[in-house]
């Protein structure tokens, strides 16, 4: 993350992404597919994709991607196989939603993972980062979905709403305001909301 000034003189947290340049795989139509989709595909790879994904290259004429992935089409845009879709087509959107991968913690406690109270640290006792009690008189078990102690992080969540700051089409450059999952380098897949202001 960095800071960016608006232009009202607000210092606002932004992060900046780099958007593909991507390559347009396979069009889903409702029609055929049942669906409405694109089917994108972003990087290089030097491994052998399977026989399937080899053709679903040849198609849209160029090499094996990394990532494959699927995105809801933009709105008022018309895209084919074979097209690259660049920072561009976020011209005129206001709002993103970013999804990606959390940054992975290891197994955690308690305490940590989900901002439990720890126990005293006073006169002999030996609970001071245990749970504590996890089940109750009636139910004599404990219920699925206690906070318990595991892995934290390196799942997928998705940030909604968040604003575009500016684009830079020089350098394929998105810029919206706030945090997105995942480590620096990380890859996130950014698709228009659909909330309306």
């Amino acid at each position: 993350m960095m800071q960016m000034f608006a232009e009202n003189g607000d210092m606002v947290p932004v992060t900046m992404l780099e958007i593909g340049p991507c390559t347009v795989l396979q069009v889903k139509t409702v029609e055929r597919d049942g669906y409405a989709a694109w089917k994108v595909g972003f990087g290089e790879t030097r491994k052998k994709p399977t026989k399937a994904m080899a053709g679903v290259f040849a198609k849209a004429g160029g090499a094996a991607a990394r990532i494959v992935g699927e995105v809801p089409p933009i709105e008022g845009t018309e895209v084919k196989a074979g097209d690259r879709l660049t920072v561009a087509v976020f011209e005129g959107v206001a709002l993103v939603n970013v999804a990606g991968t959390t940054k992975g913690h290891g197994f955690s406690g308690t305490i940590r993972r989900h901002n439990f109270n720890s126990g005293p640290r006073a006169h002999g006792a030996k609970n001071v980062r245990e749970i504590g009690s996890a089940g109750s008189a009636f139910a004599a078990r404990v219920l699925p979905g206690k906070p318990m102690p595991g892995q934290w992080g390196n799942c997928k969540a998705t940030v909604q709403n968040l604003d575009v700051v500016k684009i830079d089409p020089a350098r394929n450059l998105l810029v919206v305001r706030g945090a997105v999952p995942g480590p620096m380098g990380g890859y996130v897949v950014v698709q228009q909301s659909t909330y309306k202001r």
